[in-house]
């Protein structure tokens, strides 16, 4: 490993890397983006197709998972 969030950003890009994963830690994910920011990292081509590939298959608002959340909420009165 290489220190914190900020240090293995910056190691996985100058070792070529193109993408780097950052789970269930909200702080340490705000330091990856900050040094992806600071380094002026952009998607490689192929990361850009695979996440317009995956935001354009989903739409989260006609599962029905969430068809029945937000209508419990709207029962309970807790959203307009």
């Amino acid at each position: 490993m290489v220190g914190d969030a900020a240090g293995r950003i910056e190691a996985a890009w100058s070792a070529g890397g193109d993408m780097g994963l950052v789970c269930n830690d909200r702080a340490a994910a705000e330091l990856a983006l900050s040094a992806a920011q600071r380094l002026k990292v952009t998607p490689s081509a192929r990361i850009a197709r695979m996440r317009a590939q995956a935001w354009a298959s989903i739409d989260y608002r006609q599962n029905p998972r969430w068809l029945v959340a937000t209508g419990a909420l709207k029962d309970a009165q807790l959203i307009v």
